[in-house]
This record gives C-alpha cells, sequence and structure tokens, in this order.
C-alpha cells in the first residue's frame, strides 16, 4: 500500500509540472500571438497589402496651346517606359519606353521601375518650338529645386512649356490593383483620377510662323511681327530652330539652333537705329523740319573717313536733303551731322525711352538686354575716352549699339502707336500694359513721314514700291560685323522693320537675316525685305 501511495503521489508531480509547462507555452503563443495581432497587427497588415497590392501613377494630361485662332499646337499620347537594368538600381535612372502590355505585366512585380507618362509632340515643329520650347524628364538638379517633382516625371525645360510649368502640369492621379500570389491582377481597387492642366490660347498665329518659318528656310536669322496697338507678339520665329522630338541632334549642331535670336540674340541694327538718332536730333531742336545737310560722300574726323554708303557703292553724292529725304535714301552723311549735334547723351536717352538697352519683359526666360552705350558706359566699362568717331557710329547704329529683334519691333511698334509703348505679350490673358512715351507730336510725324518714304518709289525699301499689299512705311537697315577683309568690307547683317498700313497701323514685321557663310553681305532691302513682303502679303490676303 505504501508503494502505491508514492507512486501515486509522483504522478501528481508530474501531473502538476506538465501543466504548468502546458501553461506556460499557452502563455508564450498567446503573448506572441497578441504582439503579432494587437501591436504589430498595421505593420503586418501594410506588409500583406503590399504584397497583395500595387499603384500606378495616373500622369495628369498636360495642358494644351492654342493659336490665336483656336489651332492645337501640342498633342499628347500617354506611354509607358522603364528604367533600363543598369540604371534600375539607381536614384536617378535612364528609362527606355516600353508598350502597355510589357507594362502591366512588369507592374505587378516591378512596380518601381515601370513609369506612366505622357510624350508630348509638336505638330509646327521648329517653327514654333522657340516659343514653346520642350519637356523632358526630371533630372537630379531639378529635384534639388523643385522636390514636388518626381522622377520619372517630364516637365517644362524650355520657352512657354517651362515658364508655365505648373498651370500646364495639373496633378496626378493613382490607380490601386489587388493581385494573387502569382501576380496576377484580379481587379481594381480605388481610383484617383488625374487633374488636367490649364489649356492656354497664345496670341501667336501658327499658319503665319509656318509660312515666315518656310521664307527663312537656309538663314540665320529671326522675324517678329506684333499687334502695335496691344503688343500682342503674333510671329516670333528664329532660324535654324530644333525639332523639340529630336534635342541630341540639335544640341550638337554648330549652328546653335536652340539659341533664340528673336530674343537672345544682339545685334547692330544699323541704320534703322537712325529713327532715334532722327527723334533725338528733332526733339532737342538741333535738326528742324528745314534743315538741310549736304551729302559731301565723305566726313573726315581725326584722320579717319566715314562715308555715306551710297558713295561707296556707286561713287555718287546726293546733294541737299532734308530729314525726310535723309530718313527715305538712308542717308550717313545727315545722321552723322545729326548725330554730332545732337550729341550721344541725347542719343542714348531717346533710344532708352524706347525700352532699347533692357529686356522687354515679354513671357520667355532669358531675354538679352542688348547694349546702348555713351561716353560714362565707355569710361567705366572699357577705361576709354568717347571720340566723334564714336558719336557718329552710334548715329548711324554701329559701333558698341546692340538690340534684339524683339527689341526694334517694339520700338516700331511704339512709333506706329503714336508714341505709346506696349509690352510684348504671347499669351492671351494677358492684359496690355502700355505707356505713352510723351514723343513731341511734330517730331514723330516727320519721323513716320521718312518711313512712308523708304517704302515708296525713290526710298531704299524696294520691295514695297507697288505698295502691295497696302501702302507702309519701314526702315531698311544693314549692318556691319566683325574685322575688315583683304578688300576693306566688313560683314553685314540685313534688318528690315515696317509697319502696316501706313495709316492706323495693325501689324509690325521686323526682319533680321543674319551673314552667313554662303552669302556674307546681307542687305536690308535684298534680303530681309521680300521676306517681310510675303508676311505682309499672307496677312493681309486672308481678308480678301
Amino acid at each position: 500500500m505504501g508503494d502505491l501511495h508514492i507512486s501515486g503521489r509522483r504522478w501528481q508531480i508530474l501531473y502538476f509540472v506538465l501543466a504548468v509547462a502546458l501553461c506556460s507555452v499557452t502563455a508564450v503563443y498567446v503573448l506572441r500571438l497578441f504582439e503579432l495581432q494587437v501591436l504589430r497587427g498595421r505593420e503586418f497588415r501594410d506588409l500583406a497589402d503590399q504584397n497583395r497590392f500595387f499603384t500606378r501613377n495616373l500622369p495628369a494630361p498636360r495642358g494644351i496651346f492654342f493659336d490665336r485662332t483656336g489651332v492645337s499646337l501640342v498633342r499628347n499620347t500617354s506611354v509607358y517606359k522603364r528604367a533600363t537594368p543598369e540604371t534600375a538600381s539607381s536614384v536617378y535612372p535612364t528609362f527606355e519606353p516600353i508598350d502597355e502590355r510589357i507594362a502591366l505585366a512588369s507592374l505587378a512585380h516591378d512596380e518601381k521601375n515601370v513609369y506612366l507618362d505622357q510624350q508630348r509632340t509638336y505638330p509646327y515643329g521648329p517653327a514654333l518650338s522657340s516659343v514653346l520650347g520642350y519637356i523632358g524628364e526630371v533630372t537630379q538638379e531639378d529635384l534639388a529645386s523643385h522636390p514636388e517633382w518626381f522622377i520619372g516625371e517630364s516637365v517644362g525645360k524650355l520657352g512657354l512649356e517651362r515658364v508655365l510649368q505648373n498651370a500646364l502640369a495639373g496633378t496626378w492621379g493613382k490607380e490601386v490593383f489587388e493581385m494573387d500570389a502569382k501576380g496576377n491582377i484580379l481587379r481594381s481597387i480605388y481610383t484617383e483620377k488625374p487633374i488636367a492642366g490649364y489649356d492656354t490660347t497664345l496670341t501667336i498665329d501658327a499658319s503665319l510662323s509656318a509660312k515666315v518659318y518656310e521664307l527663312l528656310a537656309g538663314k540665320k536669322g529671326a522675324v517678329v511681327a506684333s499687334d502695335p496697338r496691344t503688343g500682342e507678339v503674333l510671329v516670333l520665329v528664329s532660324s535654324p530652330s530644333f525639332d523639340p522630338t529630336k534635342l541630341a541632334e540639335a544640341v550638337k549642331d554648330e549652328a546653335s539652333p536652340m539659341l533664340n535670336r528673336a530674343i537672345n540674340g544682339t545685334y547692330p541694327p544699323g541704320s534703322t537705329f537712325k529713327l532715334m538718332t532722327a527723334l533725338a536730333g528733332l526733339i532737342k531742336g538741333v535738326v528742324k523740319e528745314d534743315t538741310l545737310v549736304d551729302d559731301e560722300g565723305e566726313l573726315l574726323v581725326g584722320g579717319s573717313t566715314f562715308g555715306n554708303w551710297y558713295f561707296r557703292q556707286y561713287g555718287r553724292k546726293e546733294g541737299e536733303l532734308n530729314i525726310v529725304r535723309a530718313l527715305q535714301r538712308s542717308n550717313d552723311i545727315f545722321f552723322y551731322k545729326t548725330a554730332e549735334w545732337t550729341g550721344a547723351e541725347d542719343i542714348a536717352r531717346m533710344a532708352r525711352i524706347f525700352h532699347l538697352g533692357v529686356p522687354t519683359g515679354i513671357e520667355l526666360y532669358g531675354e538679352s538686354a542688348g547694349l546702348i552705350p555713351d561716353p560714362q558706359w565707355k569710361e567705366s566699362s572699357l577705361g576709354e575716352k568717347w571720340y566723334l568717331g564714336d558719336t557718329y557710329h552710334m548715329g548711324i547704329g554701329q559701333g558698341d549699339v546692340s538690340v534684339t529683334p524683339i527689341q526694334l519691333n517694339q520700338m516700331t511698334a511704339a512709333l506706329a502707336n503714336g508714341g505709346v509703348w506696349c509690352v510684348p505679350h504671347l499669351l492671351k490673358t494677358t492684359k496690355k500694359q502700355c505707356t505713352d512715351l510723351d514723343i513731341d507730336s511734330t517730331a514723330l510725324r516727320l519721323v513716320l513721314d521718312g518711313m512712308k518714304a523708304a517704302c515708296a518709289s525713290g526710298g531704299t525699301a524696294f520691295p514695297f514700291f507697288d505698295g502691295k499689299p497696302v501702302m507702309a512705311a519701314c526702315k531698311t537697315g544693314t549692318s556691319e560685323v566683325g574685322a575688315k577683309d583683304e578688300q576693306g568690307r566688313r560683314k553685314t547683317h540685313g534688318w528690315l522693320t515696317v509697319m502696316a498700313p501706313s495709316k492706323n497701323p495693325e501689324i509690325v514685321v521686323t526682319v533680321l537675316v543674319e551673314s552667313n557663310e554662303d552669302v556674307q553681305f546681307q542687305e536690308g532691302s535684298r534680303d530681309a525685305g521680300p521676306i517681310a513682303k510675303a508676311l505682309l502679303m499672307e496677312w493681309f490676303g486672308r481678308k480678301k
């Protein structure tokens, strides 16, 4: 009996130990379960969701540009792209295009390397790229200044695409999908629709711009056309230009197609600047309506010869000229003397009143200021004195004087608009900003009479002598650049700036044709004039 009693107590102890052990193990499992389901439940649910779901970004349709007549200037197409294998692990990968079927399959297991983006196409190509610019993928440098952007996104890099990036971009959306263990898409769980960017109507005339680009084919130069009454820019074309879809070629091109010559190129204005010299002399009173200057062919100053273009080319003089006749014939002798009587400071002051020497304020980045020199500038910048020869050069738009085509266009527009200068603009929504320059009416009338005469028989702008499509008022310019050749000649650019009709002008056209290797000596009347004439024929021909 005693042995049985001891044996029973042993079993009780064993049962107790087993029960304690079982309870301990159960407690451990319960605590672990509590940790997994309660304390860390959200964490593991999130991990599970990441394995079950993937998110696809939905690009917002980028805003569309329209021209002044409602014609679409860009198109959007959705495209997929994937980080290349070599750069997939990089923070800043490079991408290759893939089709939608491959993209959707890749999204299920490699979503971080697959992107949905937009391809931007430009129907008018190079004709409007100086205005519209282009878009490109976000770079490391972009992210440093714009942390709200993300890898794979395309943003504006140049032109209005860059200026209006925030308005055009819109807000991206997203779509969340559920997938099975094999990575197959089961269903769409949630969609947040993207918000499209804002469309923008421009002042630009697309078909007229395309016509102008054809006229500039094979030439370096620029054409600007505007409405002098409002500052609306109708045409802003630079040549050569670039295809926004072939940027790699453009960057390597030695002809600099990505330089917007209309707003960035600076050139001596040549005889077109005589309009400023004339106004300055008239307003100062050193030249009057009946003032006569005898064309001597050449002037000798300190051992240097300053000749009239007509005398240099044909060996002929033009006798006595008044201000209107001098503008009609673009007589250098008259404007050498007018510049001498007026003084460089007053000529510079008049040029600056017409906003030369400063950016015009058009809605594009990187506009050049040009230069209107004076004696103080030369002393401080070059450490040299100003001489009478400098004044002579300035009086005919040579020396250190430089302007952009958009500046010269707006100078002409202010003359056409009765001495009221308007800020040039490309957006239809921009309110016109115009300033009365307070120019003496008699001085303005005489200058305009000279411009009308330049576009009539006996003037320098022979393409306009027939009065077609309408009577116009204009000024030609042939500006010298570079060093003299063996014959003592310098290369020349050709300018023509014209308002039409001559009474109550509605359009101002400025054409620059650069000297190039094929034609080193461009002339305002011969080379720039026909382009301006063709543009006006197109413009006014629509109204018949």
